[in-house]
């Protein structure tokens, strides 16, 4: 049995130095000449990265204001150019050649954060109009009945030392989304739309968990025998419901009204109905000229709720987790 494991181990490994070691030697020699933190060996900058999310995003900050504008980082065999240069990611994210992304194919399936080619095109055609300025100065009063509401939670738990606010401006942005992007009002109160929020929080914290942990990379080892992959897809079924629901509720009022929305950035308001929503610009674009089914609105709908909910959340370490109320 020994002998039949070592052989085997043996054929991978030559079949991955004919197949992978070239290609892994060019990416190596450039990568090397990079600055960045020391490495430990084989195991890179593995056991800095081994850390909790406020920590990781911490050292990560630190490395790129002490690296800017590109460094690089190692788990083991895998390396990474980083870039802190706005600039620098314009002209990488300009570009349809270098927006692969990993991790989050589960989740997001192909939408406009994952997508690439003429599939990313599409979309991204399809999604422009929902962000007009005009569009977005529609909404300033459910922004601000939002940020009203979280006033008044915050007010409540004010008396305390010290609180985590990463639930509550979850909760806030999540509320204003779901009814500017989607069209439907978030209540906190339903345990649907509860468990959506507490899953999306969880489901977060697993990425940067695996992002960190090179063993965890392989997916069908990830999903099938480790925990973190089957908490993953759990998460991930209740993200799909919930908004697979939102998809629903919306498009039997958008067929009531079959309202063609226009190129025209004049005519973007409605006549009759509520104001424009991005999931109404997905079912015009299915109902019109079938540049979208089912599966790419749900994927660009939770795209869209993940790449919000992460900005919000994770830019709250800029200052901490935990910060000190004042009344």
């Amino acid at each position: 049995m020994f002998l039949v494991i070592t052989l085997l181990t043996a054929i991978l490994a030559i079949i991955f130095g004919f197949k992978y070691m070239p290609e892994f030697n060019r990416y190596y020699t450039l990568i090397v000449k990079l600055p960045g933190p020391k490495m430990y060996s084989i195991l890179g900058n593995l056991p800095d990265l081994l850390s909790d999310e406020a920590t990781l995003f911490k050292k990560i900050r630190q490395w790129s204001k002490e690296y800017y504008p590109v460094y690089k980082l190692s788990t083991a065999l895998y390396f990474s150019a980083n870039i802190s240069s706005p600039e620098d990611f314009e002209a990488i994210a300009s570009t349809t050649k270098n927006i692969e992304k990993t991790f989050l194919d589960l989740w997001l399936g192909e939408g406009l954060l994952t997508s690439t080619g003429s599939k990313w095109q599409t979309r991204r055609k399809i999604l422009t109009p929902a962000f007009h300025f005009s569009i977005l100065q529609q909404f300033v009063g459910v922004f601000t009945t939002e940020t009203d509401h979280l006033v008044k939670e915050l007010r409540k738990i004010c008396h305390k030392p010290y609180i985590n606010v990463v639930p509550y401006i979850s909760q806030f942005t999540l509320g204003a989304i779901n009814e500017t992007s989607m069209g439907t009002k978030l209540n906190v109160e339903n345990e649907e739309d509860r468990s959506y929020c507490d899953a999306t929080h969880q489901i977060g914290k697993i990425i940067t968990h695996r992002i960190t942990r090179p063993w965890l990379y392989f997916n069908k080892l990830y999903y099938f025998f480790m925990i973190p992959g089957y908490k993953e897809k759990r998460l991930v079924k209740i993200l799909h419901n919930f908004t697979n629901n939102v998809i629903a509720e919306r498009s039997k009022e958008f067929e009531t009204f079959k309202v063609p929305i226009s190129e025209n950035d004049e005519e973007f308001n409605y006549s009759k109905r509520k104001k424009l929503a991005m999931l109404d610009l997905l079912l015009n674009a299915k109902i019109t000229n079938e540049s979208i089914d089912d599966k790419g609105i749900q994927d660009e709908v939770n795209t869209f709720m993940f790449e919000v909910s992460a900005l919000f959340i994770y830019s709250l370490f800029l200052v901490n987790t935990s910060t000190k109320c004042k009344n």
